[in-house]
């Protein structure tokens, strides 16, 4: 005679089976979610970094400019007063850069200048203030230093420049202007960061064309 199913020997294998496919429904859901909030993290992280710039918008470039030149350090020494962003186009040795025939539309400049005292700014950054061209350049030289070691490595430097292309006095230290450049594919811009003195002022610009 066949037995019962409520007998022990066929009840319990069932009970087994049906224990073991919740387990894997349960195995099953929870990888299933963790790689879903795996994912959903990937997707948020790789776009923190993403500009966002509205190209519909015909200032786009400036407004961009801005964002950029404000992510840069600030003046690595004692300063009075800081101004900007403000536009301003391409320094003469920036300009030598661009493609030849860029349009005047299709660049644009912005930066912020840093007022300074020169016998505060020196003693600073640890630099004897004298009416001498040794302790200016040892003064250029750690501000070089100390800009570089903080601007982000997606920049390239590619100063020194050649003399012949920054103008600069022989005589003087030959980091200056200092200047970094990179290539925004996303963006199809070519960026450059310029750093210079002029009149007890640092500049600290970005600069860009779109190709």
């Amino acid at each position: 005679m066949p037995k019962s199913l409520n007998q022990k020997g066929v009840i319990s294998p069932l009970l087994i089976i049906v224990i073991v496919i919740f387990c894997l429904v349960g195995i099953w859901f929870f990888f299933g979610q963790a790689k879903f909030s795996s994912d959903k993290s990937t997707v948020k992280q790789t776009n923190v970094n993403t500009p966002q710039v509205d190209k519909k918008d015909k200032d786009w470039m400036y407004k961009y400019c801005q964002e950029e030149v404000l992510k840069l350090p600030e003046a690595p020494f004692k300063y009075k007063s800081k101004e900007g962003p403000t536009r301003s186009g391409a320094m003469v040795w920036i300009s030598k850069m661009f493609p030849e025939g860029t349009r005047f539309d299709h660049q644009v400049g912005c930066s912020i200048g840093y007022k300074y005292n020169e016998a505060e700014a020196y003693a600073s950054v640890g630099v004897e203030h004298k009416f001498d061209i040794k302790y200016a350049n040892e003064f250029s030289k750690s501000v070089d230093e100390l800009l570089t070691a903080k601007i982000d490595s997606s920049w390239e430097k590619i100063s020194p420049l050649d003399k012949k292309v920054s103008s600069e006095p022989g005589y003087s230290y030959g980091g200056f202007p200092m200047v970094f450049k990179r290539e925004n594919k996303e963006l199809g811009t070519v960026e450059y960061i310029d750093i210079f003195f002029g009149a007890s002022i640092l500049y600290i610009k970005v600069e860009l064309y779109t190709k």
